[in-house]
Protein backbone atom coordinates (compact mmCIF):
# COMPACT_ATOMS: atom_id res chain seq x y z
CA UNK A 1 0.00 0.00 0.00
CA UNK A 2 1.41 3.36 -1.02
CA UNK A 3 2.14 6.26 1.71
CA UNK A 4 -1.23 7.82 1.54
CA UNK A 5 -2.26 11.23 2.90
CA UNK A 6 -5.34 12.66 3.54
CA UNK A 7 -5.92 16.28 4.87
CA UNK A 8 -7.90 16.85 8.22
CA UNK A 9 -11.58 18.13 7.96
CA UNK A 10 -13.58 20.43 10.29
CA UNK A 11 -10.68 23.24 10.26
CA UNK A 12 -9.55 25.96 8.05
CA UNK A 13 -5.76 25.35 7.71
CA UNK A 14 -3.15 28.02 7.63
CA UNK A 15 -0.34 26.05 6.21
CA UNK A 16 -0.26 22.96 4.15
CA UNK A 17 1.62 20.12 5.91
CA UNK A 18 3.39 17.56 3.19
CA UNK A 19 4.28 13.99 3.95
CA UNK A 20 6.77 12.16 1.76
CA UNK A 21 8.40 8.72 2.58
CA UNK A 22 11.46 8.20 0.61
CA UNK A 23 13.40 4.78 1.00
CA UNK A 24 11.73 4.01 4.91
CA UNK A 25 12.23 7.89 5.68
CA UNK A 26 9.14 9.99 6.30
CA UNK A 27 9.00 13.71 5.96
CA UNK A 28 7.45 16.50 7.09
CA UNK A 29 7.28 20.21 4.92
CA UNK A 30 5.33 23.34 6.14
CA UNK A 31 4.18 25.73 3.38
CA UNK A 32 1.94 28.94 3.77
CA UNK A 33 -1.37 28.60 1.84
CA UNK A 34 -2.57 32.25 1.88
CA UNK A 35 0.47 33.84 0.97
CA UNK A 36 4.29 33.15 -0.22
CA UNK A 37 7.42 33.26 2.20
CA UNK A 38 9.66 31.17 4.55
CA UNK A 39 7.87 29.26 7.44
CA UNK A 40 9.55 28.43 10.93
CA UNK A 41 8.25 25.40 12.52
CA UNK A 42 7.81 25.73 16.19
CA UNK A 43 6.01 23.05 16.95
CA UNK A 44 5.60 19.55 16.04
CA UNK A 45 2.90 16.27 16.87
CA UNK A 46 2.53 13.14 15.54
CA UNK A 47 -0.07 10.59 16.95
CA UNK A 48 -1.59 7.18 16.22
CA UNK A 49 -4.86 7.36 15.65
CA UNK A 50 -6.31 4.33 13.82
CA UNK A 51 -6.87 1.47 16.46
CA UNK A 52 -8.31 2.36 19.66
CA UNK A 53 -6.83 5.38 22.29
CA UNK A 54 -5.01 8.13 19.75
CA UNK A 55 -1.39 8.60 21.55
CA UNK A 56 1.35 10.66 21.02
CA UNK A 57 4.21 8.85 19.35
CA UNK A 58 6.56 12.02 18.84
CA UNK A 59 6.47 15.26 19.86
CA UNK A 60 9.16 18.25 19.50
CA UNK A 61 9.09 22.16 20.45
CA UNK A 62 11.02 25.04 19.43
CA UNK A 63 12.44 27.37 21.65
CA UNK A 64 13.23 31.06 20.56
CA UNK A 65 17.06 30.05 19.72
CA UNK A 66 16.14 27.48 17.81
CA UNK A 67 17.32 26.98 13.90
CA UNK A 68 14.49 27.91 11.57
CA UNK A 69 13.37 24.81 9.90
CA UNK A 70 10.71 24.42 7.08
CA UNK A 71 11.21 20.90 6.83
CA UNK A 72 12.12 17.51 9.40
CA UNK A 73 12.66 14.21 9.02
CA UNK A 74 10.96 11.41 12.15
CA UNK A 75 12.18 11.03 14.26
CA UNK A 76 15.57 13.29 14.18
CA UNK A 77 15.30 16.53 16.02
CA UNK A 78 16.51 19.53 14.17
CA UNK A 79 19.25 21.72 15.77
CA UNK A 80 17.85 23.54 19.25
CA UNK A 81 14.41 21.69 19.14
CA UNK A 82 13.50 19.72 22.27
CA UNK A 83 11.33 16.85 22.27
CA UNK A 84 8.97 15.08 25.11
CA UNK A 85 8.12 11.94 22.84
CA UNK A 86 10.44 10.32 21.34
CA UNK A 87 9.64 8.73 17.90
CA UNK A 88 8.88 5.03 17.41
CA UNK A 89 8.82 3.52 14.36
CA UNK A 90 5.82 3.47 12.33
CA UNK A 91 3.90 0.45 11.72
CA UNK A 92 2.72 0.06 8.02
CA UNK A 93 -1.03 0.58 7.41
CA UNK A 94 -1.74 2.44 10.89
CA UNK A 95 -3.41 5.92 10.58
CA UNK A 96 -0.97 8.49 11.80
CA UNK A 97 -1.52 12.27 12.16
CA UNK A 98 0.93 15.06 12.07
CA UNK A 99 0.25 18.66 13.87
CA UNK A 100 2.56 21.03 12.60
CA UNK A 101 2.64 25.20 13.95
CA UNK A 102 4.93 27.60 12.66
CA UNK A 103 5.65 30.76 13.77
CA UNK A 104 3.57 33.52 14.50
CA UNK A 105 0.27 31.20 15.50
CA UNK A 106 -0.05 29.66 12.08
CA UNK A 107 -0.87 25.46 12.24
CA UNK A 108 -1.58 22.88 9.67
CA UNK A 109 -2.56 19.34 9.57
CA UNK A 110 -2.77 15.78 7.94
CA UNK A 111 -3.68 11.64 8.25
CA UNK A 112 -1.14 9.78 6.64
CA UNK A 113 -0.26 6.05 7.03
CA UNK A 114 3.11 4.71 6.15
CA UNK A 115 3.01 1.93 3.68
CA UNK A 116 5.75 0.31 0.86
CA UNK A 117 6.68 2.42 -1.35
CA UNK A 118 8.35 5.93 -1.88
CA UNK A 119 6.11 9.17 -2.48
CA UNK A 120 5.42 12.70 -2.30
CA UNK A 121 2.06 13.53 -1.02
CA UNK A 122 0.56 16.81 -1.59
CA UNK A 123 -2.44 18.72 0.34
CA UNK A 124 -5.05 16.11 0.02
CA UNK A 125 -6.46 17.41 -3.52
Amino acid sequence: MPFIALLLGGCEQEIRVDATQQSGVVSFTAKRIASSGPVCITDVRVMAVGSGDPRTVWHVTAPTEATCVDKITYPKLPAGFAQDATGTPFIKGQIYSVAVKVAPDLSGAQLFVPGDHDGDIGSGG
